[in-house]
């Protein structure tokens, strides 16, 4: 009991003794209990646990496109669940446009008390405003420090692993499909080391009564959603559907004939332009 719990003292372990049965002594409980190494107090992770409801992160990260045009998007991620609250697109990012995200996240009363992010000029200003008129307080991270804002660059990383490294992007609104279609599956179907094999939608475990395994897919095939054969079939025919409107991403196979194709059009383009500048006569 004192190793596990070493915030308590001697009368509090002598009543939990007390309580199961052990008639002893509160002076051999003093006696006997096992002096903490460090003065007592609670672990860094339990003290991020009790205050992960309260948390909310926000980055941004890049996205290329097949036409050679970036896109910035930014997440807000909910530390308790590892839930994206909210996701936007931009090719220019201004604390303006960053304020209204945070309004839009954050409807009514549902504001976080922190919100975690990095020191970039465009959370300055306007932004830190919004976040002032909605009573939530900035914690900005060290600079040149991401790992500070861990649990937002885990989540970006997985992004890019599980989905955009396998996607070229055609424009913003393929962009959003793709990640909207990838949200679908982060939330409700993959699973996470962090909340003890769950998904930020929590699933129920499904008996093994409920029949042979199916696999539903997600992202055009590239992850899939394993279930009971004779659960609703709802998930499929929405996933049916979604798939026949081009609501998933095409894999990277698809496309890599057309980036070559690109790539060349582009490579000829400007050596012609080039060309036909010198020819071109000077002027006197």
């Amino acid at each position: 009991m004192s190793l596990e719990n070493p915030l308590w003292g001697a009368p509090r372990i002598h009543g939990e003794l007390l309580k199961l049965g052990y008639q002893v002594a509160e002076t051999s409980v003093t006696k006997y209990m096992i002096k903490p190494a460090k003065p007592p107090s609670q672990t860094w992770k339990t003290f991020l646990e009790n205050h992960a409801n309260c948390l909310v992160a926000m980055d941004f990260f890049t996205v290329p496109t097949l036409f050679f045009k970036v896109f910035h998007v930014l997440i807000l991620l909910d530390h308790e669940r590892r839930r994206i609250i909210h996701f936007n697109i931009t090719t220019n990012p201004t604390t303006a446009w960053v304020a209204q995200q945070i309004r839009n996240a954050f409807p009514w009363d549902s504001a976080p008390r922190y919100l975690i992010h990095d020191r970039d000029p465009v959370f300055h200003g306007r932004c830190q405003e919004i976040l002032k008129a909605m009573g939530i307080k900035e914690v900005k991270i060290a600079p040149a420090s991401p790992w500070q804002n861990a649990y937002c660059e885990r989540v970006i990383g997985s992004i890019r692993r599980e989905c955009l490294d396998h996607v070229i992007v055609m424009n913003e609104e393929h962009l959003r499909r793709t990640l909207t279609s990838y949200l679908t599956y982060y939330h409700g179907t993959r699973t996470h080391l962090g909340l003890a094999k769950d998904c930020p939608e929590s699933r129920t475990v499904q008996p093994m009564e409920i029949g042979d395994v199916i696999a539903i897919p997600h992202l055009g095939g590239l992850h899939h959603h394993t279930c009971g054969k004779l659960l609703d079939p709802t998930p499929v025919s929405t996933c049916q559907r979604a798939h026949s409107k081009g609501e998933v991403p095409i894999p990277l196979v698809r496309f890599r004939k057309i980036w070559a194709v690109a790539v060349r059009w582009n490579l000829n383009f400007v050596s012609d332009f080039r060309g036909n500048q010198s020819q071109c006569p000077e002027k006197s």
